[in-house]
Order: C-alpha cells, then sequence, then structure tokens
C-alpha cells in the first residue's frame, strides 16, 4: 500500500509527486542534504514543522506519533519538560 502526497510545485514549475509505503518511514535525514528535488521537498516539510512546534513544546510532555529515526522528537526534546516518539516502522525505532 502506497500514500500518494499532494503534488508540489518548485520554482522550474515542474510537478512532483512523494509515494511512500506505508510503515517505511520518510528516509529523512537531517545530517545530509537531499540529492533529488522531491526529497529536498520533504527534507524542508519535516525540518519546518519540528521547528514550528518548538513554540508550542516549551515545558510540556510532546508526542510525537510516526517518529520515524526519532531525529524530530530528539530536536523537541531540547524545548519540552518530557519527549515521547513512537513508530509501527521497526527499522526506525531500533534505529533510535
Amino acid at each position: 500500500m502506497t500514500s500518494k502526497n499532494k503534488k508540489y510545485s518548485i520554482k522550474t514549475r515542474k510537478s512532483i509527486e512523494l509515494y511512500r509505503t506505508v510503515g517505511q518511514g520518510s528516509n529523512v535525514n537531517p545530517e545530509n542534504e537531499p540529492e533529488t528535488p522531491q526529497k529536498l521537498v520533504e527534507w524542508l516539510k519535516h525540518f519546518f514543522a519540528y521547528k514550528f512546534a518548538t513554540q508550542y513544546s516549551q515545558k510540556k510532555t510532546v508526542i510525537d506519533t510516526g517518529c520515524g529515526t526519532g531525529y524530530g522528537i530528539n530536536y523537541l526534546s531540547k524545548y519540552a519538560n518530557k519527549a515521547i516518539g513512537m513508530d509501527i516502522w521497526k527499522r526506525g525505532i531500533y534505529y533510535c
């Protein structure tokens, strides 16, 4: 089963589609820059979401459902009193 995300347009006016198998994880690596426009869109989308969430995480308990490899909940743990990550993707949890 795959989930199909919305189409995104980039500066070159190319339309791209992002696909992901359910339970596969996002494969976003915060240490490496993305190699393709599709991965760049996903990379920016993930990091913006966690940066945005920091303003609501101050001194609270935060739960990230679908945390993947845990880089986002790790980032939020710097702002929250308690941070919990959960995911059904076993490889991501083992990586954490």
